[in-house]
Parts: structure tokens; C-alpha cells; sequence
């Protein structure tokens, strides 16, 4: 084979720049002689290996775990084995190629070993002729971390564009061999007709040979215009183009000396006869090697337009790819990195950053955030720096791909702003499991997180919030039990003595006493609950603050007397010089009450009380009051004043025996001043007592801004009067009939809303004074039913007096009983005196002698 190799000018274009050469026959899988580079160094020595040696142990030797391929294509072979060899021959394949990298503390080296395989047809055995190359410069060039696997598609296009062109190269130059070689010929023919006249036939056959030069210089030339032409092309090689007009000169100086050369080989026409000879077959040697090199041509553009092709596939794929980075990145608020691998997988090999993983920490270039590992890790705090790191690592290093990495940290953008950000990776490996690249998500989650602490917080206090209630429900049920069970027990000792009036009297005022206590302590809880809605509005009336302040001063003090607790108060000069205010009478009369109830509840026997009001500011439309009120009591600790303002809080649960409350006072009083715009703080030290500062506004009122008195009209008659009355409950229904048919009232009764307007409906024009409506009934509520009557086709209806009955007293439930239609808004429990009233102001009825 080794001649067939000297004889083939081809592969010797191939192998005289080859690190080493050598050949071996396949069937018999041996090397029969030692391989030695052009620098001498013998290869087979330094295995350790002796001629004859298999080929498959002098792989295992030179190459180890390296015998898998870099990368691999229809030519390449997936191994170095000698089988690999035979199988690749058995399916047709002449040429193959394997692709090694050295990547080691000495050396980081690309080898690519290319096997020439022929038939052998004396013993039919399969001969390969080996040929290493050193490609460490051309891969090295190669390199794009971001889309590996198009990487490899181009190193491979690559490499077989550098041999087409080495081909093409080999055949140019065989060609002006050719050239050269055809041109001497016909010279010498020139010649040898001049010198030797006999020579006819030789003549003819010079001038046969002539005409087949012309006709080769012919191919030859159209041959090197499509070279031209597919060098303009592929590589646009203008340079070539004009190292080929230089060496066409050089070639032509060259002629020049040939021909000054042949003028003295006269005589050596005989030999020259015999090399003519020679030549000519030399020319169908050519011949044959010209249609080869014709066919290889051909072959070559279809595998250059087939990788064009797929070129401009892989570069739409690679467009659009990139188009779906840069949405999902816009859409997540997020960036891209790329970590790359060596074919071991044991070394790191570089990292690439996305454009928008530089924005998301505010840089814009590559200088400010070069391809390093570190510009990523700089910007991660320092205290979650390890955690973030680490972790990544630890996947990588996972070999069963079990370990994800998913990481929530914080990070320092570029303007020094800390954001939180959540970074996620996907390892690609091998079929062992060793990493080939990284693939990493990088998210500002800030927002994100950020809603979700103030979920948990909300959780938190929602929680804390339930666990308060249960435990005050638990309380309550005994709050509650314990009254209604004196209730009770009082109901059937007076069944038992009903003779005894006097006894039975004082159990009934006793039953009431526990009645109106738990009336207070529902009030409190839907009063509670009312608060804590912040579109809650309070009802906005003018009073009389100084009057108020008597009145709460005078229900106190009768309290405190029956505790023994003295109470004293004072107030400034001209503090009420402003009288008149705009406000809710009735809840700033709870919040002192609540206030001085609590002092007294929780003060010691013979102890104190002090109160003093002062004007904190007055102008001509507001003045801001403020309400000291110490007193002696048992006091509270600090921890506790930290809660005292939380709904369903309670201080000594130990002694709720002794000291009634159910916890709700303090966040009633704390919410009515918020809704007035005023503050309260609270000083106190256990066992010293506490100290309560009130400041509320108020807008300036004046006297004929004040309601006038309905006390006289509370002693009215209402005899005769006819009343609608609609209300579901039937003990309401019976306490509510009996007190107005107590005062002459006549009573038409409706226990839905429904029935009202059907009852209505069907009564005499006239026939009703007034309607007591109860707002919260089944079937139809009171606001509905008074829409309806309000729009009925009768002369009364549009001013019927409708009297709303209800427990709520805020002010937008004044606003929508008004809005439905109704004239006026009375409490539950019914004040017979208020409800005489409000019938009276609306019928004209006055007091009667």
C-alpha cells in the first residue's frame, strides 16, 4: 500500500504536513512497523510497544478515555477501534475521521486522525492508510458557549469546507503540473519534427498530442474558472486570486528557463522519443485523474450547497430561539446564563451572560460585566453569596441529576439597591451523567416577595386575630351563661312564689339588671364589628358638650359610689367657651363612659379617680379638646399595654370573677377615636394606677344648630293613632304591640316585609298614621319593602311616615334607611318614650292635660 501511496500525488498533498503517517492492515488488525513523525520521534517507542502490535491496545495506550469523538458526522467515526474500522469499510465508507482532545496541566490539544481505507485484491483483506493532524489552532477559533450544539454542526461544516479547499487546492496544483508537463511536451514535439524529418508518424502523433493539449488546456482552463468561480462564492478568497496571478508569473519565468533548457536537448531526441512515450500515458493517467478530480468537484459543491442550507436553517432557528430568550426575559423580568463544560465534564470552561441578565442589575456592556463567573456572584450579598454558589455546584456535581438548583437570595443592583431575585439552572448531560453545559434562569422576584411577606404577615395576624376570638368566645360563653342562667333560675323561683309580689318584684329588677348586661355585651361585640370596617361612618349632629360632660360626670360618680371610689374633676377656665360642637353625643359619651367604667372596674377599694378637660386649640371653626383621667387602680404592665388596644384582650384572666369585661371596651374606644381623627395614650404601672390622654376635634356648632327637645313630646297621647307595626320576631312583636296599645295606639300587625305591603296595599286609603318597619326580616327586608310602598299608586304612599326599627345606629345605617325611603331611625331595644316621641313629631300629636 505504501507505493500505491508514493504513486497517489493526492495523498501525498494530504499527509506533508501530517504530525505522522503510517499504515497497517485492518483484517489482520496489526502494525508491522514502528511509527516515526518527520522530527524522528518514534512513536511506538514511547507507548511502550513492540512491531508487530495490535492497533487496538497501541489506541488504548496513546489515547485511554479519550476515544470517544469530539463531535461526530456521516464521515466521522464513533470510536478508534479496529471493528469500527471494518463495519464503517462493510457499508461502503472509503474515508473516516476521529476527533481527539487533549485537555490537560500540560497541554490543551486537538487531534483529528483520518483513516484512508482500501481494498487489498490479492488477499482481500482491508488496508487503512492513518493520517494524524494537529487542529489545535482551528479549534480554538471554534467556540460558542451559548449554542453548543450549533457550535459542533459549524466545527464540522468548518473542518469539511478547510479539506474541500485543501482538495481544491491539491487538484489547482496538480492541474498546472499538468500544465507545465503538456507544454514541455508539445515544445519537445516542435523540436523533434524540426530535427528529424523521418519522424512522420511521431509527427502526427506530436500533433494528435498537441490537439489533446489543446483540448486539456481547454478542461484545465474551464476547470480553473469554476474554481474561480466557487472560491468567489464560498470564500470569497480575493487574495488567492492575486497569489495566483503571481504564481502564474512565476510559472511563466519558469517556461521561459525550460525553453532556454530544450534548446540544448537536441540531442537527446531519441530519449526524449521514448519519454514522449512515457508522457503520453502519463496524459491518460491524467486524464483519468482529471474526470476524478471533476467528479470530486461536483461532490464537493453538493456538499457546499447542502451545508448552506442548513447553515441558514440553523441560523433562523437560532434567530428565533434568541426571540423567545428575549420575550420570556421581558416577561419574567429576567436574564440568561450559559456555564460550558470540558468532554470529561470534571472542568469548568467559561460562562456567557444574556443582555438582559446585564440589565436586571443595571449594566449595559460586557466591560462592566465581563463572561466571568465572579460578576454574577460579586452582585449576590455576601451573606447569601456561599448559599448561592454552593448550590450550584452541588447540582453540577450530581451525577444522577437528582439535585436541583433553585435559589431565592438577595442581590446589590448596580445603583447600590438591594432586590431579591430567584435563580433556577437545567444541567445537559451525558449518557454518565457528567455535565456538557449548564443552562441558567435569573428572576427580580423583589415585587413578588415582597407581596408575600405581607401575606404571611397578614396570615400572621389573621391567625393571632382567630386564636384571640376562640378565646374570647370561650369567655364569652361563660359571660353569657352566667346571666342568662340567673335569668333563668329568677323566672322559675317567681313561678314558685308567685303570691309573694314584693319578692317577686325584686327578682324581676334583678333578671333586668342581668338582661341589660348581656344587652350591653351584645352591643359591644356587633359594635365592635361594625369598627372595624373602615367605610363605617359615625352620625355628625350638634350638642352640647358641656351638658355632655355633666351628664357623664353625674352617671360616674353614682357608679363609683356603689364601689367606693371618690371621683374628682376639673377643667380649665373657658373651656366650654365653645359649647356647641358637631360630633356623635353618643359616642363620645361611650368613650369616657368606657373609660371611667374601666377605672372604676379595676380600682381599689377607696380608691381615686381624677379627670381634667383643657382646650388644646381653638380657631374660629374647630377647637381640640383634651381629657386626662387618672386613676389609683391596680394598673397594668407594659406587655400588656402593647396588646390593650387589640379587640378580645384581657389582663388578669385569673380574676375575670372580680373584675367584669370581655376585652372589647378599650378596642371600642380606641376605633371611635380613630374615626374622630384623635389620639389616645395610656400610661400605667401595676399596682400604681393608669393614666388615660384623650384628644378629639370638633367642628364649631352653634345654638340654633342644637335639636330641639322632644321630652314633651315623649308625655304625649297617642290614643287612636293607627300604627303599622312589621316586625318577624313574635316576643318583639308582643313587647312592641304592648306598649303602644299601653299609650291608646291602634296596632295593625306584618311579620315580614311582604306582608307589610300586601297588608298596606289592600287598606283603605288613609287608614295608617305611621309604620314601624324592622329592617332585618326574612322574605323581605324593611328597605325593600319600603321601596315598594314608596313607588304604589295610592295618595298616601309617597308620605306615609315609615319608621325604621333597628340595632345598628351608624351613620351610614341612618343613610340607607333614608335612602329606601323611610322618615326616621329609632334604636333596639324600644325607648317607649323615644318611639312616643318620634310617632308624635310625625302625627302632630302634643301633650294632652
Amino acid at each position: 500500500m505504501n507505493n500505491i501511496i508514493q504513486d497517489n500525488r493526492l495523498l501525498e498533498a494530504l499527509t506533508h504536513n501530517s504530525l505522522y503517517t503510517y499504515e497497517f492492515d485492518v483484517s489482520v488488525g496489526l502494525i508491522e512497523e514502528e511509527i516515526i513523525n518527520k522530527s524522528g520521534v518514534n512513536f511506538t517507542e514511547i507507548l511502550g510497544l513492540e512491531v508487530p502490535c495490535s492497533f487496538d491496545d497501541m489506541m488504548e495506550r496513546a489515547f485511554g478515555d479519550t476515544l470517544k469523538c469530539r463531535y461526530t458526522s456521516e464521515s466521522s467515526a464513533v470510536n478508534l477501534s479496529r471493528q469500527a474500522l471494518l463495519d464503517a469499510f462493510e457499508k461502503g465508507k472509503t474515508k473516516l475521521e476521529s476527533n481527539i482532545h487533549y485537555n490537560t496541566v500540560e497541554r490543551n490539544q486537538y487531534l483529528r486522525i483520518t483513516y484512508l481505507l482500501s481494498h487489498n485484491p490479492e488477499n482481500g483483506h482491508v488496508l487503512a492508510y492513518v493520517i494524524c493532524d494537529d487542529v489545535t489552532s482551528l479549534e480554538l477559533l471554534r467556540g460558542d458557549y451559548l449554542h453548543l450544539d450549533n457550535t459542533n454542526l459549524k466545527r464540522e461544516r468548518d473542518a469539511l469546507t478547510k479539506e474541500k479547499n485543501d482538495l481544491t487546492e491539491e487538484r489547482d496544483d496538480l492541474t498546472r503540473r499538468n500544465n507545465n508537463l503538456t507544454e514541455e511536451r508539445d515544445d519537445l514535439t516542435r523540436r523533434n519534427n524540426n530535427l528529424t524529418e523521418e519522424r512522420d508518424d511521431l509527427t502526427r502523433r506530436n500533433n494528435n498530442l498537441t490537439e489533446e493539449r489543446d483540448d486539456l488546456t481547454r478542461r484545465n482552463n474551464n476547470l480553473t474558472e469554476e474554481r474561480d468561480d466557487l472560491t468567489r462564492r464560498n470564500n470569497n478568497l480575493t487574495e488567492e486570486r492575486d497569489d495566483l496571478t503571481r504564481r502564474n508569473n512565476n510559472l511563466t519565468e519558469e517556461r521561459d528557463d525550460l525553453t532556454r533548457r530544450n534548446n540544448n536537448l537536441t540531442e537527446e531526441r531519441d530519449d526524449l522519443t521514448r519519454r514522449n512515450n512515457n508522457l503520453t500515458e502519463e496524459r491518460d493517467d491524467l486524464t483519468r485523474r482529471n474526470y476524478n478530480l471533476t467528479e470530486e468537484r461536483d461532490s464537493l459543491t453538493k456538499e457546499n450547497g447542502d451545508l448552506t442550507e442548513e447553515r441558514d436553517v440553523l441560523n433562523g432557528e437560532n434567530i428565533e430561539l434568541n426571540r423567545a430568550a428575549d420575550a420570556v426575559h421581558s416577561i419574567l423580568n429576567a436574564g440568561s446564563f450559559v456555564c460550558t463544560y470540558n468532554l470529561q465534564g470534571d472542568i469548568f470552561l467559561g460562562i456567557k451572560y444574556s443582555e438582559a441578565m446585564r440589565k436586571l442589575y443595571g449594566y449595559s456592556s460586557e466591560k462592566e460585566f465581563p463572561y466571568v463567573w465572579d460578576s454574577w456572584l460579586d452582585c449576590v450579598v455576601p451573606e447569601d453569596r456561599s448559599y448561592v454558589e454552593n448550590s450550584y455546584l452541588n447540582a453540577v456535581k450530581d451525577y444522577t441529576g437528582r439535585t436541583l438548583y433553585d435559589v431565592t437570595y438577595r442581590a446589590r443592583q448596580k445603583d447600590g439597591t438591594i432586590r431579591w431575585q430567584r435563580a433556577a439552572a437545567y444541567v445537559l448531560r451525558r449518557a454518565d451523567g457528567s455535565p456538557i453545559t449548564g443552562y441558567g434562569l435569573v428572576m427580580d422576584i423583589d415585587e413578588q416577595k415582597k407581596a408575600a411577606d405581607k401575606i404571611d404577615e397578614s396570615l400572621t395576624q389573621a391567625r393571632l386575630a382567630n386564636a384571640a376570638k376562640t378565646s374570647f368566645l370561650a369567655r364569652m360563653s361563660h359571660d353569657i351563661r352566667t346571666p342568662m342562667n340567673g335569668i333563668l333560675g329568677l323566672i322559675e323561683i317567681n313561678d314558685a312564689h308567685a303570691e309573694e309580689v314584693e319578692f317577686t318584684s325584686r327578682n324581676r329588677a334583678r333578671a333586668k339588671v342581668a338582661a341589660n348586661y348581656l344587652l350591653s355585651l351584645l352591643n359591644d361585640v356587633l359594635q365592635l364589628s361594625k369598627l372595624e370596617d373602615p367605610d363605617v361612618t359615625l352620625s355628625c349632629e350638634a350638642f352640647n358638650v358641656r351638658e355632655l360632660a355633666e351628664d357623664i360626670y353625674t352617671i360616674i360618680k353614682m357608679r363609683a359610689v356603689e364601689y367606693g371610689i371618690t371621683v374628682e374633676y376639673d377643667e380649665d377656665p373657658d373651656v366650654f367657651e365653645y359649647p356647641y360642637i358637631w360630633g356623635s353625643p353618643l359616642h363620645v359619651r361611650q368613650i369616657f363612659i368606657n373609660i371611667l367604667s374601666n377605672s372604676i372596674k379595676y380600682n381599689k377599694k377607696g380608691g381615686k379617680i381624677s379627670s381634667r378637660v383643657s382646650v388644646v386649640k381653638a380657631s374660629e371653626k374647630q377647637v381640640i379638646y383634651k381629657v386626662v383621667i387618672s386613676d389609683s387602680g391596680i394598673g397594668m404592665s407594659k406587655e400588656f399595654l402593647e396588646h390593650i388596644f387589640e379587640p378580645f384582650s384581657r389582663e388578669h384572666e385569673d380574676i375575670s370573677s372580680s373584675y367584669e369585661g370581655t376585652g372589647l371596651g378599650m378596642s371600642i374606644v380606641k376605633r371611635l377615636i380613630d374615626k374622630m381623627e384623635g389620639t389616645i395614650e395610656v400610661e400605667s404601672k401595676v399596682g400604681e394606677g393608669s393614666t388615660f390622654t384623650v384628644t378629639l376635634p370638633f367642628e364649631i356648632a352653634d345654638a340654633s344648630d342644637i335639636r330641639t327637645d322632644d321630652s314633651e313630646l315623649e308625655q304625649c297621647d297617642l290614643s287612636g293613632v293607627q300604627i303599622l307595626l312589621v316586625e318577624d320576631n313574635d316576643l318583639n312583636m308582643e313587647i312592641a304591640e304592648t306598649f303602644l296599645k299601653d299609650v291608646g295606639a291602634v296596632v295593625t300587625k306584618a311579620f315580614n316585609g311582604q306582608q307589610a305591603v300586601y297588608t298596606f296595599s289592600k287598606a283603605p286609603a288613609y287608614k295608617f298614621d305611621v309604620i314601624l318597619m324592622d329592617v332585618m326580616m326574612p322574605v323581605m327586608d324593611g328597605y325593600e319593602a319600603t321601596r315598594q310602598i314608596r313607588s304604589m299608586d295610592r295618595p298616601e304612599a309617597k308620605t306615609i311616615p315609615i319608621i325604621a326599627m333597628t340595632a345598628n345606629a351608624f351613620a351610614e345605617d341612618v343613610e340607607e334607611s333614608r335612602n329606601a325611603g323611610m322618615n326616621e331611625h329609632i334604636s333596639k331595644p324600644l325607648d317607649i318614650g323615644k318611639v312616643k316621641a318620634t310617632i308624635a313629631r310625625y302625627t302632630n300629636r302634643r301633650k294632652t292635660v
